[in-house]
């Protein structure tokens, strides 16, 4: 390899280089406080910046500071991410701050005030049949897993920018996929095959949800509108342009006649087959993160910023119960398979478990702590007995509904030999937290071990509750080996 141009001029030692995209100039950063411009075929220094009047930082603490670089006085901390902050990047005219984290967020700022714009977020999902698990990916790409082995199948490339939703259809034939690149893409699951782009969309996809006849498409997106897409064609059906945020839910009833979306505050109840709005559900105080259906169909569960779990009537929109009792945000809501209990997650690092109406009216059953981080994802096993939380500190979470046991924990840590990370499988019978509240605490014996590199922000039980499909794929939940 030959040194073809060295280019000189910094005063500190350089911390970072691009190019740019047409590949005729690249940008250097340094200590000294100075980005430099140069020509990439000569390697002339075109120029100098150095009159930047922020600086931005970020840190372990989840926040991001602004600093005024005259004076070095904190001017703002931007407060939002749920994980460390290690990439941050101004806007090319100063006016924006793109931020990423650990939490697996893309968070955009304004650097003025500081205010959160969007927040991007990414999506899994596992087919019908249960045979595969569908994951998009910042690197543009979506995957397909074999849930029997783990073993990749396929992967699927087409998007411009990175996934950002993933849907399988109810028939198990397609795939749909959202993008930054404001496209929803439908692919063949057996062939993998592109099929068509749906094109609309003036902002990100962060949604989607098939009908439960796989005939329709509804699709969310920080352009602030639901779309209504015909499947077979591709045509487009009916935009929805109610709500006044980025729509970062969209669910379908379980009998497939109303759709309920979450933007913002609120949460929307739309009729599915003509898309028609049919109440608007007001009351949160906070962003709404998470949205589910009953399994009968006839109640809605929304949990919020506001650190509330509200119960709304599916059929008529009323707010039927506010169930407080967490001391944080709350990002996760799953019923349990027979209706009766409500499971919620929340930055306050607790499981709540709740009755239904259908049980005492929103009594607090049982609260779940063991978590050293936020509670990002819920899921209850196939035959309710299990609960599975994933949590902000990269651990998954076993519980017993019935007694609130924690009966496995799947959590990463640091290797001292080596780098990467890693989850441990902990055999419950040799030790475990009784109850709900913080009792004795043994020593785990460690039974198992998966090498993994993110937090796990979403999962499910599945096939008879013997593994778990997460954000990072497939995970067998085996027998401890009996002492």
């Amino acid at each position: 390899m030959t040194l073809k141009v060295l280019l000189q001029s910094h005063s500190s030692w350089v911390t970072a280089v691009a190019f740019s995209p047409d590949g005729k100039q690249i940008a250097s950063g340094s200590y000294d406080e100075t980005i430099k411009l140069w020509n990439a075929r000569t390697g002339d220094l075109q120029k100098t910046l150095a009159d930047g009047k922020q600086i931005a930082s970020g840190s372990h603490d989840q926040t991001i500071k602004l600093w005024d670089t005259r004076t070095g006085d904190l001017q703002k901390t931007l407060k939002g991410h749920l994980g460390w902050v290690p990439a941050i990047v101004f806007s090319p005219d100063g006016k924006q701050i793109v931020s990423g984290s650990d939490d697996k967020t893309i968070k955009l700022w304004d650097s003025r005030i500081g205010n959160l714009q969007k927040t991007l977020i990414g999506h899994s999902d596992f087919s019908p049949n249960g045979k595969q698990i569908a994951s998009g990916s910042g690197d543009k790409t979506i995957k397909l897993w074999d849930t029997r082995t783990g073993d990749l199948q396929q992967t699927l490339i087409g998007h411009l920018y990175g996934v950002l939703a993933i849907a399988f259809s109810p028939d198990g034939k397609q795939i749909a996929s959202g993008s930054e690149d404001k496209t929803i893409k439908l692919w063949d699951t057996r062939a993998g095959d592109l099929q068509k782009t749906l094109v609309g969309h003036l902002g990100s996809v962060l949604a989607l949800a098939f009908s439960l006849d796989s005939k329709q498409i509804t699709s969310g997106s920080d352009d602030n509108t639901i779309k209504l897409w015909v499947t077979r064609t591709g045509d487009l059906q009916k935009t929805v342009a109610s709500h006044s945020d980025s729509v970062l839910v969209v669910v379908f009833s379980p009998d497939g006649k109303q759709i309920v979306s979450g933007a913002g505050k609120t949460i929307k109840l739309w009729n599915a087959q003509i898309g028609d709005l049919q109440k608007t559900l007001t009351g949160h105080l906070g962003s709404v993160w998470d949205i589910a259906f009953s399994p009968d169909g006839k109640q809605i569960a929304s949990v919020s910023d506001d650190q509330t779990i509200k119960l709304w009537d599916a059929r008529i929109g009323d707010l039927q119960k506010t169930l407080t009792g967490h001391s944080g945000p709350v990002r996760a809501i799953a019923f349990s398979p027979d209706g009766k209990q409500i499971a919620s997650g929340s930055d306050d690092e607790t499981i709540k478990l709740w009755g239904t109406l259908s049980t005492p009216a929103g009594r607090l059953k049982k609260t779940l702590t063991s978590h050293s981080d936020w509670v990002a994802a819920i899921a209850f096993s196939l035959d309710g007995k299990q609960i599975a939380s994933g949590s902000g500190n990269k651990t998954i979470k076993l519980w017993d509904t019935r007694t609130s046991d924690l009966q496995q924990t799947l959590t990463s840590h640091s290797i001292v030999s080596g780098s990467g990370k890693t989850i441990k499988l902990w055999d419950a019978k040799v030790s475990r937290l009784l109850g709900d509240i913080s009792s004795s605490c043994h020593k785990f014996r460690a039974w198992r071990e998966i090498k993994i590199s993110q937090l796990v922000d979403s999962l499910k039980f599945f096939i008879n509750s013997q593994y778990l499909v997460t954000n990072l794929g497939l995970i067998k939940i085996e027998s401890p080996t009996n002492e």
